[in-house]
């Protein structure tokens, strides 16, 4: 948007140039600069300063990222846990559905994962960010038998007992994972088992038994083999990087295949042939987003997705919903409080010193928010900027809005999104930034024209 002063003797009348341009992801030219991002793409995304989460699909959105969490079945009993921050709670089938089984909830706090140990349902480990424990079933109720402390724990999965162990704890980092044994009523590092030399992991899942491990990062999944000693990359049972970012894996019952969820929702099995994996359509889908985690069901070729409302789980080939074991009707706690995404330098060409900022919201969610903050120096200082919110006359709606800034032509811009209730999220659909520019010319017998 851009503002014409005009002079004369009759006084200073304004002329008023409203510049509103709806476009995919660019940015504007010099006089008067704009810039808009719809997010159907990253082009205008800081990778290194973004914690929020960004689905380049269909319109384009921003939105608060899910927080670690977990979906434990049971190999057992058809018996499910959800764990998250607020706690692990327990479902069981109960012949018709899935029904609350608040006598298998482990007590706490702040879970990130949590995973059955054995094949027999009385072992359970849970991992929080800064510690991991083993619990066994004493017939009323879980008794915690074994506890480490380790920072930065993402999760948790199950490992191959070691030599003279009663049970291995396989316990996510962000740069793999650590092998924690279970010995003499205490869990111990196993140093050298573990794998700790990736960049960015963002979870583990392992076949049931342990002797494969699948860590996802980036686009990307690595899997690993147990050889007795230690964890072993073996490449055969990974698949080729794609275009997408890889949001969660989950091992096929029998351990002979595993799927992978990419941040688009695309769901895609693939099984082992003897010597490389290669897709399966029939077990193949896409989910709705959001999707917190994926569990192995309780058949071979059946997998659960974690979702805010609870799990779906999908069954049968072709792979599909089946409502009898899924668990609707919650406000599970899955989402980050705060995040924020940040733009690179958006060069200008010239002096801003005077900005608006409108934002597109998907829709009000109550109990969030979301503040901008404008950079004219590349991010060294800011200010603080209201957003007009869905303006449908940007030139009536919005003028209150206009943020003065110190004169700079190197323009950064920040979101933050925030939440009082971590089962709602603010989604943001658009982000248009103008400059406000102003002129004033001595002009003889002035009139106002409002241009749109």
């Amino acid at each position: 948007m851009r503002r014409l002063a005009a002079a004369g003797p009759l006084g200073a009348l304004v002329l008023v140039l409203a510049l509103i341009v709806r476009a995919a992801s660019a940015a504007g030219a010099a006089g008067p600069w704009w810039f808009t991002d719809d997010y159907t793409s990253r082009a205008f995304i800081d990778p290194a300063r973004t914690t929020a989460a960004v689905d380049t699909a269909g319109a384009g959105t921003v939105s608060l990222p899910l927080a670690p969490a977990a979906l434990a079945l049971d190999p057992h009993r058809a018996v499910g846990l959800i764990a998250t921050s607020a706690g692990i709670q327990a479902w069981a089938f109960d012949g018709v559905g899935m029904a609350r089984a608040p006598q298998l909830d482990l007590a706490g706090t702040g879970y990130v994962g949590a995973a059955w140990i054995g094949r027999a349902g009385n072992q359970l480990a849970a991992a929080t960010s800064s510690s991991v424990c083993l619990a066994a079933w004493s017939g009323t109720g879980w008794r915690r038998v074994g506890a480490a402390r380790l920072a930065g724990a993402t999760g948790v999965a199950e490992g191959v007992p070691g030599p003279g162990s009663a049970a291995s704890l396989l316990v996510g980092t962000a740069s793999g994972f650590d092998v924690l044994e279970y010995t003499a009523g205490a869990l111990t590092l196993d140093r050298g088992a573990g794998v700790n030399d990736l960049s960015g992991a963002r979870g583990l899942a392992s076949a049931p038994g342990g002797a494969l491990v699948a860590v996802w990062h980036g686009d990307s999944v690595s899997v690993f083999g147990w050889d007795g000693h230690a964890y072993r990359e073996t490449p055969t049972w990974e698949i080729p990087s794609g275009s997408q970012t890889v949001s969660a894996v989950a091992w096929f019952r029998d351990g002979n295949g595993y799927w992978v969820l990419t941040a688009a929702g695309a769901l895609t099995a693939y099984g082992f042939d003897g010597s490389f994996v290669e897709r399966i359509p029939a077990l193949s889908t896409t989910l709705t987003l959001p999707v917190a985690a994926l569990g192995t069901g309780w058949r071979q070729g059946s997998v659960a997705a974690l979702v805010p409302t609870g799990w779906r789980y999908e069954d049968g080939s072709p792979l599909g919903g089946d409502p009898a074991r899924s668990v609707t009707g919650l406000r599970l706690g899955l989402y980050a409080s705060s995040a924020q995404l940040q733009s690179p330098v958006l060069a200008v060409g010239h002096d801003v010193d005077e900005m608006q900022v409108d934002a597109t919201l998907a829709r009000p969610v109550p109990g969030t928010s979301i503040a901008y903050a404008v950079s004219t120096n590349g991010g060294e200082t800011w200010t603080a900027a209201t957003p007009c919110l869905n303006p449908a006359a940007p030139f009536t709606q919005c003028a209150v809005d206009n943020t003065p800034v110190p004169p700079g032509r190197a323009v950064v811009y920040r979101l933050t999104l925030a939440t009082s209730d971590p089962a709602r999220t603010p989604v943001v659909d658009a982000t248009q930034l103008f400059e406000i520019a102003t002129e004033v010319e001595a002009t003889s017998g002035a009139r106002a024209i409002l241009i749109r």
